[in-house]
């Protein structure tokens, strides 16, 4: 895990898990829901793209979590065609 120290808060930066996926989905929905006005993401479609596409959660995603816990961010990185570019 790695470990951010702001001004004003603690944030962990972790590869996604199962058990975020939820918490992810409402995190990309919110953006979507102010850019194109509605959610664009099921728990289910994420975790199908996930199981799916040419990536490693372990490797190609992360959340940001506050000190408490709560996830503000999501990020992930998916190979797409050749020829690939590993972050």
């Amino acid at each position: 895990m790695d470990t951010l120290i702001t001004t004003n808060a603690t944030l962990s930066l972790l590869p996604v898990r199962e058990p975020d996926y939820a918490e992810v989905v409402e995190v990309i929905n919110a953006s979507d829901r102010k850019f194109v006005g509605h959610n664009i993401v099921t728990v289910e479609e994420l975790a199908n793209d996930l199981k799916t596409f040419d990536a490693d959660p372990e490797k190609d995603t992360c959340v940001v979590r506050t000190a408490d816990g709560k996830i503000i961010a999501y990020a992930d990185f998916w190979p797409g065609v050749a020829p690939h570019v590993r972050m």
